[in-house]
């Protein structure tokens, strides 16, 4: 066999380089007896690598490894990789996730960021049916903006999935100062439910990641931040509707939902019935 016939083929399924994820991925076939290629190295960027056929060699950061058909080993970012076959050909499908999403993901999981272990691992069910999901989507797509933000999520929950299988949370109670913070965003929702309050802008405030701070917010108020300020919103607008004659859409925009059908929804739901009728009563 010559040593062109030898060289891995390498077929791109999706690039979201412009992305908030920015993640490559791959199908790499390995032909019988490939040597193994020069090593390469991605400063920024982890590879997950899934066997899906056959038995793939390879070597990280010089550790030897093979992987079989539903093993999957991880390259972290910066190290020098290779990989090869000794005997029947293999097919691995190659994942580049930036390590800037996966320490978001991390600090969402509340895990202590560290590098990923050495060795060859077995796949767990949700992370195959993640990757499975993405290769599906990749072949079947329209290539819009609804299919970047599903990849998008599947390259996300991907890496969750990777998380939860190497590490464990870390479980501090909360902080003094993030209980008072807790209390004063929500004393400011009920003074001001019509302001637009956004998760991410709610936990900044705290110092908490987004997972933090629902779990905090939850335990001090029973409920979830979103659900509380609907109360509060309702609230509101039942007390406008008793004591003023603003119309129905008036009070909708003014207690800060953003319709007026969506202000009688979540009213009707509240108090079984629409605000008009409620008014009239």
């Amino acid at each position: 066999m010559s040593s062109s016939a030898a060289r891995p083929t390498s077929r791109p399924l999706v690039t979201l380089a412009a992305s908030g994820v920015s993640a490559d991925a791959r199908q790499v076939i390995y032909p019988k007896w490939s040597p193994p290629p020069a090593e390469e190295q991605h400063d920024h960027e982890l590879a997950l690598c899934l066997a899906e056929r056959g038995v793939a060699h390879g070597r990280v950061d010089g550790r030897q490894s093979a992987a079989r058909r539903g093993q999957y080993s991880i390259v972290p970012a910066g190290a020098p990789h290779t990989n090869w076959t000794e005997a029947d050909p293999a097919q691995v499908f190659v994942l580049h996730i930036r390590a800037s999403l996966l320490a978001q993901l991390a600090d969402e999981l509340e895990i202590q960021a560290r590098p990923f272990p050495p060795g060859v691992f077995e796949t767990s069910e949700l992370l195959l049916l993640a990757v499975s999901t993405l290769k599906h989507e990749m072949a079947n797509a329209s290539f819009d903006r609804a299919h970047e933000l599903l990849v998008e999520s599947l390259v996300s929950a991907i890496g969750v999935a990777l998380l939860r299988s190497h590490f464990q949370p870390r479980a501090p109670g909360p902080t003094a100062t993030g209980s008072t913070q807790v209390a004063e965003i929500a004393d400011r929702m009920r003074a001001e439910p019509c302001a637009p309050y956004t998760l991410e802008m709610l936990s900044r405030c705290t110092g908490m990641s987004r997972f933090q701070f629902l779990r905090e917010f939850k335990r001090q108020l029973g409920t979830p931040p979103h659900a509380f300020l609907t109360a509060q919103r309702l609230e509101k607008g039942s007390r406008l509707l008793r004591e003023t004659d603003l119309s129905v859409t008036a009070i909708a925009f003014e207690v800060g939902f953003g319709s007026v059908g969506r202000f009688t929804e979540a009213f009707k739901r509240r108090h079984g019935a629409t605000p008009t009728v409620w008014r009239s009563r």
